[in-house]
């Protein structure tokens, strides 16, 4: 027999000999053909039976690999029959559960053991999990949150999807369930969440952008700003954003995120989408992405229209301060002189009064160089202008006298130097508007080389190569103060010696290659030094305020800052050349000055016209100067050309004239700086009583917001001191000449008659004085 496993085959063919030797042929072969009949069969239930158990193996094999993979995969996987009881799980699973689940368990059914809730923190019952649905309505579950809290009491959120399974009958057999732990992606996204809440209420207007300008997004705080949608603005260039003159302070700072560095609250201006200008303080950092490459920027941008109008407003407290801290130091000087001729016994209060008068001095120091700048400008312009005056009133009365000519030569180049001088201190002090005028480059160096002679050190070879050059325009102040700089950083660039050369030549434009090259022709400044150099990564920066290669304390580093705004505002450029070790040389281009447009031909016509006016109706000026030879001075000249002239030592006294004789008066020249009574306060007083009044302010000094502020009011002219009667014979020609334009021969017959009417007592001023 065969044994195959649990069957036994009988050999049937043990048989043969009997059946042979007894049968006939026709019965063997019948018998022959019916064993094997059975032996096929046999074979054939043997093979089936094999094959069932390879695809039984096969299936253990299948449903082993399968929980491999599963057991791999980052979420949660678990298997449950048709009554929601566990009967695989992988090992993310049993990690999300905190322990291991019990299979086949009935107390596990359906998470039982676990507690799950909702998204509003309500408890989520057994039969309505995600499982217990699926395996009741036989439908998948896709894409459910709930909060699992976990066996040590913890809790996460979950990202819940389950599918039923069906047997090959089509009936229910369970649910494969998939748990994804999503609490860092919930807590990220949150955090997103309250990120762009915080940028959309912020006050201050957020946008970003890539790193080539273009505007990537944009909060309610920059629409209100600037007046743009961000449907209107993303997508758009920054510089939409920035006026066309500060176009290079953007590529700046795109280097500068570049480099990965920041921008913190840089002042500059912006545009409104109406084209108004908007004040900002600026701050501008880079935008990284996971890889740590610098992908955009993000700017914050603050309004400081407020802050501006406020310092504006503290300015003038601070002038007014100074006011009061004059007349206050006036008092303290009086009551000082009392309380020393008073009785010892006062004597504490005396040293009280010290330590106050030494407050206030402090106080005064803390106004800074500004204020002391402009009250020195005023009084010695003051005393310039007296000198200047009668100066220029000498040489028209002498007669042909060379000595005097000469004299009078020195004292106006004096008067000259002084102004400048004060204009230096002002400029220093950043309290005046630089002031063009045609100007010799060569003067200026060899002024500026005789002092750099006497400051710098011996070791120094100081070399003018000066060449043939022609005028420019520029404020001689800002392009002495450009080249001082340029030279005191070659001086420290050769701490033990060396050679400094200073050149100038005109060159065409033509030979220029630069595309700032505009004017036809310009005069080049090079200033040339043998010290120590520096590399690319240096030049490239040197112009970047506050960027100093030098030690704390030993620079600031606004000094090339500073030349590369003067040179700007002179319509100009500037080259750099260096080497380590080969030295510097900066070369400063400065556009050649036109042809002057005034000719002897206009002076003779504009004193034609002065002769004409003097030959006509006679104007009536109001002179109010506390300066009382320049009063006199002014009275003799203006009546020489034949104005009537009221005279007016204080401000309350020029407006009393002003109030007895305004029909009267064609124009008022008028000192800022007036006792009793100020000029601001009688040009006020002027305008409300006759708006159309002609004012001619003249001071030693005014503040440019002033300025404005008097321009405003409608002052006509400025005179500022040192000036020559030449120069107010002409201001005021200029003056009348606009203010009469508009009047009708109507008009001017009835001021005709006027000053026939007064022309005896009425033109007389108080107190003598003879108009």
């Amino acid at each position: 027999m065969a044994v195959l496993g649990s069957h036994v085959y009988p050999n049937w063919f043990y048989e043969a000999p009997l059946v042979l030797s007894e049968k006939s042929s026709a019965a063997r072969i019948d018998w022959m053909i019916s064993v094997l009949e059975r032996s096929r069969i046999a074979q054939r239930e043997n093979e089936e039976l094999i094959e069932k158990k390879i695809a039984l193996l096969r299936a253990e094999i299948s449903k082993q690999e399968i929980e491999s993979v599963l057991s791999l995969m980052p979420a949660a996987v678990y298997r449950c029959d048709e009554h929601g009881r566990i009967t695989f799980f992988n090992r993310r699973a049993a990690e999300l559960w905190g322990r291991e689940p019990r299979l086949h368990d009935d107390d596990e059914k359906s998470c039982g053991s676990i507690k799950l809730w909702q998204t509003d923190d309500t408890s989520l019952p057994a039969a309505e999990t995600p499982m217990a649905l699926a395996a009741t309505t036989g439908k998948p579950i896709r894409n459910q949150h709930v909060t699992w809290e976990r066996s040590d009491g913890s809790r996460i959120i979950a990202k819940v999807d389950v599918d039923p399974l069906y047997g090959p009958a089509g009936n229910l057999k369970g649910t494969l369930n998939v748990f994804e732990d999503i609490s860092e992606s919930e807590k990220a996204e949150e955090a997103s969440r309250r990120l762009a809440a915080i940028v959309e209420s912020s006050d201050d207007a957020i946008l970003g952008k890539d790193t080539n300008g273009v505007i990537t997004s944009w909060n309610q705080s920059a629409e209100r700003l600037f007046g743009y949608r961000a449907q209107e603005i993303i997508g758009q260039s920054v510089t939409r954003l920035i006026p066309s003159d500060r176009y290079d302070e953007e590529s700046n700072i795109l280097e500068r995120i570049r480099r990965g560095e920041r921008v913190d609250h840089y002042e500059t201006v912006r545009l409104h989408k109406d084209g108004t200008s908007v004040p900002i303080s600026l701050t501008v950092s880079p935008i990284r992405d996971r890889n740590n490459k610098i992908v955009g920027a993000s700017s914050i941008a603050r309004d400081i229209t407020e802050r501006k109008q406020t310092e504006a407003i503290l300015r003038q407290v601070r002038e007014d301060l100074a006011r009061a801290n004059e007349e206050l130091e006036r008092r303290v000087q009086q009551r000082t002189a009392q309380l020393e001729r008073a009785h010892a016994a006062i004597l504490r209060e005396i040293e009280e009064q010290k330590n106050l008068e030494e407050q206030l001095r402090q106080a005064q120091k803390l106004e800074g160089i500004g204020t002391l700048a402009g009250g020195i400008a005023h009084d010695f312009n003051n005393i310039l202008n007296i000198i200047r005056a009668y100066a220029s009133n000498i040489e028209q009365r002498r007669a042909g006298d060379d000595q005097t000519a000469g004299d009078l030569k020195v004292i106006d180049e004096a008067i000259s130097r002084g102004a400048s001088v004060v204009r230096q201190l002002l400029t220093l002090a950043r309290k005046t508007d630089p002031v063009l005028a045609r100007a010799d480059v060569n003067e200026i160096i060899s002024s500026l080389a005789d002092l750099l002679k006497e400051i710098f050190q011996k070791t120094i070879d100081i070399v003018l190569e000066l060449g043939a050059t022609r005028e420019i325009l520029a404020d001689a102040n800002q392009i002495t103060q450009g080249l001082l700089n340029l030279c005191v950083n070659a001086r420290d660039a050769m701490p033990d010696g060396g050679r400094l050369v200073l050149k100038t030549k005109v060159v065409d434009r033509a030979e220029i290659n630069n595309l700032d090259a505009h004017a036809p022709a310009y005069v080049c400044i090079e200033v040339t030094d043998s010290g120590m150099g520096m590399d690319n990564s240096i030049k490239d920066r040197i112009f970047e305020p506050f960027f100093t290669t030098k030690k704390i304390g030993q620079g600031t580093g606004l000094g090339l800052a500073m030349v590369y705004g003067m040179i700007k505002n002179h319509n100009g450029f500037i080259e750099v050349k260096s080497r380590l070790q080969h030295g510097t040389s900066f070369s400063l281009y400065v556009p050649v000055a036109p042809p002057e447009q005034r000719t002897l031909a206009d002076e003779a016509n504009w004193q034609n016209a002065a002769d004409e006016h003097s030959n006509g109706p006679r104007r009536t000026i109001l002179v109010a100067e506390d300066e009382e030879p320049m009063l006199m001075l002014l009275q003799s000249a203006l009546s020489r050309r034949g104005y009537n002239v009221y005279l007016a030592r204080d401000g309350e006294e020029a407006l009393g004239l002003f109030e007895a004789h305004k029909d009267g008066i064609d124009a008022i020249l008028l000192d800022i700086g007036l006792p009793k009574l100020d000029g601001w306060d009688v040009i006020q007083r002027v305008k409300s009583a006759r708006p159309a009044a002609s004012v001619i302010i003249t001071s030693g000094y005014v503040d440019p917001e002033f300025k404005t502020k008097l321009l405003e009011t409608g002052v006509k002219g400025f005179l500022d001191k040192p000036y020559t009667i030449e120069a107010v014979l002409k201001t005021l020609q200029q003056v009348l000449d606009k203010s009469g334009r508009g009047k009708t021969t109507e008009t001017r017959s009835s001021r005709a008659e006027i000053a026939a009417s007064t022309a005896g007592a009425a033109l007389q001023p108080p107190d003598g004085q003879v108009p």
